[in-house]
Parts: C-alpha cells; structure tokens; sequence
C-alpha cells in the first residue's frame, strides 16, 4: 500500500494522468522467464494513480458534533472524505470523479450535507470557508451573511467566480497568501451579506479590471455585482 500512495503521489505533483508514465514502460516492466511482466519498481511515477487530495485540513480526523460511534471509528465516512482539495478547492471536484462519485444522489449529499458540516468545523477563516462552499457547487445565503447561513442550497453564489478570478489572477495560493487588506474587502463582502462595504468599492473595481484585462474574469462577471448598490 505504501508503494501505491508513493507512486500515487509522485504521479500527481508531476502531472500524469492515468496510462502516462514519467519513463519509458520497458524501464517499469520486466520480464520474466514465463513470458509475464511483473513491476520492476511499484513506486515510480506513473504506476499507480489513486486520487490524491492535498489540503490545509487533516480529513482524517476527528470532529465535534459527531456521535459517540463515529467519533471512535477511524472509518467513519463523516470524517475522512475529501471536503476541499487543491488551492481553495480547486481539486476537489476531480478528486471526486477519480473516486467515483459522480453527479448522482450520493454526490449531492456528500457537497450539500457531509462536507458543509466538516468545513463550518474544521476551517476557520470566513474566506477559506466560502471558497470551499464555492468549490462544491453551493452557497450559505442569508439576509445577513455569505457564508454562514444556516441553509444550504444548491448553486454557487454569485460572488464565487468573481473572488476565484482575483485570487488566481493575484497568484493567491491559500488563505496565508492573500494581501490582508484584499482578504478584509472580500470577508466584509461575505461577512456582512454584501452591504456596508463601500469603502472597498474602488479597490474592488480595480482588482475586477485587473483581472478581465488579463483573461481572468469575462464579461459575465460584471463588477456592478460587487458594488454596494445591489
């Protein structure tokens, strides 16, 4: 097993996708005097492909608000599936096809159910948390808040891809990354439901221009959509 999440983990950080090999497959298989070929090396890259979920958060653990049985049982499935993969999620979704969970009733329940309740637990940060929700399709609306609404439906918030065009035109690769007065402007967004803001508007137009004039955001991303006028 060892040798598989080795292999697994080397074909992910060097981008292969399954059926493509780091080397040459003659330098992967051997044959034998029987005419089989056995792996001369099960570590190398491109051997195994299992998904691979790199996160800030520790999937694997326990978390409050549990019962007594699935917080004894490190099997648990509420406590070690993949919620958020690859910088603000970004991997996540890709984690999921490679496990196959589709987009099937199983899916629904782990982006709208399973995982919203492990990420209000285990991340802290209101952005991280509503980049998270982003990344599984959904949203935590309310009159109020952006991001801790105590419904959860479906769909991303119309915020979602104008925050993931900034992040990624800023080269934002976690929540430890982002300029601390680019990630207030965004939390007082989502904190305070997108009203009282206004002393960000100008910062927010130039980060949205910024951004469309470098391919990050397209016209339908219409920075009115951050204004205070809503």
């Amino acid at each position: 097993m060892q040798d598989i999440i080795t292999s697994s983990v080397l074909s992910h950080l060097q981008g292969l996708k399954p059926g493509e090999s780091a080397r040459p497959l003659s330098d992967i298989l051997e044959a034998t005097a029987d005419g089989f070929s056995t792996l001369n090396n099960p570590r190398l890259p491109g051997v195994f492909h299992l998904p691979i979920c790199f996160s800030h958060q520790n999937w694997n653990t326990q978390v409050t608000g549990w019962n007594t049985l699935c917080d004894t049982d490190p099997h648990c499935p509420a406590k070690n599936f993949p919620c958020v993969c690859g910088p603000w999620g970004q991997e996540t979704e890709q984690v999921w096809r490679g496990m196959g969970v589709g987009q099937n009733e199983k899916r629904s329940n782990y982006a709208q159910h399973l995982c919203p309740r492990q990420i209000s637990r285990k991340v802290d940060d209101p952005l991280e948390r509503y980049m998270a929700y982003c990344s599984l399709d959904i949203r935590r609306t309310s009159p109020t808040t952006r991001v801790n609404g105590l419904i959860k439906w479906a769909g991303k918030d119309k915020y979602c891809s104008i925050f993931q065009g900034i992040l990624a035109f800023k080269g934002y690769k976690s929540i430890e990354d982002v300029d601390p007065e680019v990630k207030f402007a965004f939390t007082c967004k989502i904190k305070k439901g997108g009203k009282g803001c206004s002393m960000y508007d100008k910062m927010f137009e130039s980060l949205w221009k910024a951004a469309f004039d470098a391919g990050y955001l397209s016209s339908d991303n219409e920075s009115k959509e951050l204004s205070v006028a809503e």
